[in-house]
């Protein structure tokens, strides 16, 4: 009996150890996720833009000017809709959208300011439905549920989540190969010559990311009369500024001043000085520009209708928001762009110079993995965007009719609901399909191929889906 006894302890621990090695398989996938809506969540709301919206002159009030913003947002477990209070166990579990086909989701309350004009603040509170759930993150029922009560949910004893469940499948989002974040790679591809005269196929490439996983690459291309432009990509489109404007709309600067910041560095003076001052002389082509402040004018008149913003805000104002959100978003402080700005450039003289050699974009050093829950939260902040900017167009349709409802809260409650119900549908969609249907991409390349369905054929194989990594885009 004795013996009997010990073997039967030697396999309790053995399955002991089984499950925790299993759900070890999934915990990336799970952190990524928890970490994304209770750390990243806030600081991502915090960064999205306000809207305005004009509200014409009437017979009592002059022109006003409308902001609108979302302020909090919180996300709550899932639960069944329409169940009455006498139920004790509303909850909605992940065995039962197996059986009925449903979708595991959830709900985001969040918070939208609205002021106009001078007046205090109004606080309309919304319901963002359907927003998919991923099994034994913090948002899950399952979480912290021991063998005996996962086995009398129907659930595996050893299940450890880190996937989705839409329409009563199990999808899984795939990590990806990423450009390492915040460091700049040197790049020599002759492709770049086709995107304009003088373009040569140097380049310096960053993928700045900022504290809240949102993040945006600047490319520096050298060009062969001296010259170096900025190139951003914003919703789709393709810019490209001569960097010495960026140079002088962050910091007030001399030409000497960024001359001897650059050059002084360099082992190669001459070579390295000579096209520095070929890139001053690029600004010398703006001779009505003086100041830092002209400069951010300049920037703020020509990204004015791309960024969608105010009438109410001046030039000045948008330039400012449009290095603040778009060039190097993970810097904080003017000088310290200013100053990775210099870094940037001496690295491309150097690659010019032939002083270095264009780094490997296949190397794991100029990598890292993309989580699913930093691609979840960058979605999901532009669908909750969207609801404002959806209501921003219905009201700015209406007030062509009437002006008198613009000041209802009443209405604006409506239009805001409305464009809320959508969020949840383009969440599932997207992994549904695994397509990306976004107006930024994201900052990612591919538009297809993000969620996969797990399947079951045998354990390896469903497990390998979970630490299988797509190769991405990483130049």
């Amino acid at each position: 009996m004795n013996n009997i006894a010990q073997l039967l302890k030697t396999y309790t621990r053995k399955d002991l150890k089984v499950r925790e090695n299993l759900r070890m398989v999934s915990w990336h996938h799970i952190d990524s996720f928890d970490y994304a809506f209770e750390v990243c969540l806030a600081r991502s709301i915090a960064n999205l833009r306000p809207v305005h919206i004009q509200i014409p002159a009437t017979e009592s009030q002059g022109a006003q000017v409308m902001r609108m913003w979302i302020d909090e947002a919180e996300a709550h477990k899932p639960f069944k809709e329409g169940i009455s209070i006498a139920v004790k166990d509303n909850r909605l579990l992940p065995t039962e959208c197996r059986q009925r086909a449903l979708t595991y989701t959830g709900k985001v309350m969040i918070s939208v300011a609205i002021q106009v004009g001078n007046n205090p603040c109004d606080k309309i509170t919304l319901e963002v439905p359907g927003i998919p759930i991923m099994v034994m993150s913090k948002l899950c029922h399952l979480r912290g549920m021991d063998e005996n009560e996962l086995v009398k949910h129907q659930e595996n004893s050893s299940e450890f989540g880190g996937y989705f469940i839409v329409h009563g499948l199990e999808k899984l989002m795939r990590m990806l190969i990423v450009a390492k974040r915040n460091y700049p790679i040197a790049i020599l591809r002759p492709t770049y010559v086709n995107r304009g005269r003088y373009y040569t196929g140097y380049a310096i490439q960053m993928r700045c990311v900022r504290d809240d996983m949102f993040s945006q690459t600047v490319t520096l291309h050298y060009l062969t009369n001296g010259e170096v432009t900025l190139r951003i990509l914003y919703r789709k489109q393709e810019f490209l500024i001569p960097v010495i404007l960026i140079i002088k709309a962050l910091v007030d600067c001399t030409d000497e001043e960024i001359f001897l910041r650059i050059v002084k560095s360099s082992s190669h003076g001459t070579d390295v000085g000579d096209r520095v001052e070929l890139m001053l002389a690029e600004g010398k082509r703006f001779h009505l520009l003086n100041s830092r402040a002209d400069y951010l004018s300049f920037l703020g008149g020509r990204f004015r209708a791309i960024l969608e913003v105010g009438e109410d805000l001046t030039d000045q104002e948008v330039g400012a928001i449009f290095l603040r959100d778009h060039i190097l978003v993970h810097l904080n402080d003017n000088a310290a762009k200013f100053d990775i700005l210099c870094v940037l450039l001496e690295k491309l003289y150097a690659l010019v110079s032939g002083l270095i050699s264009p780094d490997n974009l296949d190397s794991t050093m100029n990598q890292e993995v993309l989580l699913p829950g930093h691609v979840y939260l960058g979605l999901l902040c532009e669908k909750l965007q969207d609801i404002i900017i959806g209501a921003k167009m219905r009201m700015n349709k209406d007030l062509k009719t009437s002006t008198s409802k613009i000041r209802d809260m009443n209405y604006i409650k409506k239009q805001l609901t409305t464009q809320a119900l959508a969020v949840g549908k383009k969440m599932e969609y997207f992994l549904a399909t695994g397509n990306l249907i976004s107006q930024s991409n994201l900052d990612l390349q591919q538009t297809t191929g993000y969620a996969i369905v797990a399947d079951k054929l045998n354990h390896t194989r469903y497990l390998s889906h979970f630490r299988s990594i797509h190769r991405g885009y990483c130049g």
